[in-house]
């Protein structure tokens, strides 16, 4: 839509206001232009001056005269994931393979991570680690598996009458 649009009838018949939205109209697709080149620069596979230099510059890789935009792209996204680690091979460094259930539900943008009843010391340092490494738009969802009534329905209420409630919850090997 033009910027002439927007005045009323008795406005678009006088030249000056013609002048002026003529040169509103140029300076708008200027500002859109400028607009959407910013919002690529942001991105690796989008950037093309601007945004490459930056990530360049962060991650101290040397620019040739012959690198072309493809090869700086490639530069930068193998430096990055060079360095970096994957959630399941971390939780399985720290907390072992049998430690932990993960699950992502990707219609909510949801990560659960449930911690095994033995683990439930790790719960703050996971929760941190996983609020430092799940990009933020990953809603979390850090639990411990505690007893439950199918894993305490196998005893007998005289076994389970030694305990206190708060103790079935986290004893564990029941």
């Amino acid at each position: 839509m033009k910027y002439i649009d927007y005045y009323p009838p008795v406005l678009k018949e006088i030249r000056e206001i013609n002048i002026i939205a003529e040169a509103m109209d140029t300076e708008l697709e200027s500002v859109k232009t400028g607009s959407e080149k910013i919002k690529d620069e942001c991105f690796v596979y989008t950037a093309v001056d601007a945004g490459l230099e930056r990530w360049e510059k962060i991650l101290s890789i040397k620019v040739t005269d012959k690198n072309d935009i493809e090869l700086r792209r490639f530069n930068i996204l193998s430096k990055l994931m060079q360095s970096k680690n994957y959630l399941i091979d971390v939780l399985n460094n720290l907390i072992g393979e049998n430690g932990y259930t993960l699950r992502y539900y990707s219609d909510e943008i949801r990560l659960e991570v449930v911690l095994k009843l033995e683990r439930r010391d790790y719960f703050k340092a996971v929760e941190e680690l996983l609020e430092n490494f799940v990009p933020v738009n990953v809603e979390l969802d850090v639990s411990i598996a505690y007893n439950t009534h199918s894993i305490l329905g196998k005893h007998t209420h005289d076994e389970l009458a030694q305990y206190t409630h708060s103790e079935l919850i986290v004893k564990e090997g029941l």
